[in-house]
């Protein structure tokens, strides 16, 4: 006879958006955030829409034909994902009479980790980050006993160096994720010089 577990992944992740800057972009936004006094420019930028006295080649979220600015997650970007940070995280086992089977940190258990081509990275790099804690992942599955040797995290390592969870599988089988409750922390920008 089958049981039922419900595997769930929870912690601290969000979407973020790799976007590659020229030098010109790189070094007006640096100089701005430099000198600013109170909030940072280009967070106020990215977020609030506060335009005022950027020069246009400075300003990469307009959109020239449409004549107005678009949002981050429509800008082209080299990499844009969406998922749980495996450092941050924990998974949980719970058999569907009430029983907790298991809950250990991610990081502690079975990990394939990948690393993002280094060479898509360019020179002048910034990352746009949306934080986000809940539950990144839920699947249920049918078997007669669970195994946790079976089951495998598999996550991509980014160029800040975040180990992103891009799948779980069981079994050498892929799960669906099937549930998220996530909330929304807040949003944070960062530009940095790779090379």
């Amino acid at each position: 006879m089958n049981n039922y577990f419900r595997i769930t992944l929870d912690g601290y992740g969000g979407e973020s958006s790799y976007i590659k800057l020229d030098k010109e972009t790189f070094d007006y936004w640096s100089k701005r955030r430099n000198t600013a006094i109170k909030n940072d420019p280009l967070l106020d930028y990215v977020v609030e829409d506060n335009r005022k006295d950027i020069p246009y080649r400075c300003d990469f979220l307009f959109d020239s034909k449409k004549q107005e600015k678009i949002s981050w997650q429509d800008y082209p970007s080299i990499h844009y994902h969406h998922g749980l940070i495996a450092s941050s995280g924990t998974f949980t086992v719970t058999q569907l009479d009430g029983k907790v089977y298991d809950s250990e940190f991610i990081n502690d258990h079975n990990i394939t980790n990948t690393i993002f081509p280094e060479e898509l990275e360019s020179h002048y790099m910034m990352q746009i980050y949306n934080h986000e804690k809940g539950k990144f992942f839920e699947h249920i599955i049918s078997t007669d006993e669970f195994d946790l040797s079976k089951l495998t995290i598999n996550t991509i390592r980014y160029f800040n160096g975040d180990d992103i969870v891009v799948s779980v599988m069981y079994d050498n089988e892929v799960l669906s994720n099937n549930t998220q409750d996530i909330s929304f922390i807040g949003t944070s920008v960062s530009i940095w010089k790779s090379r």
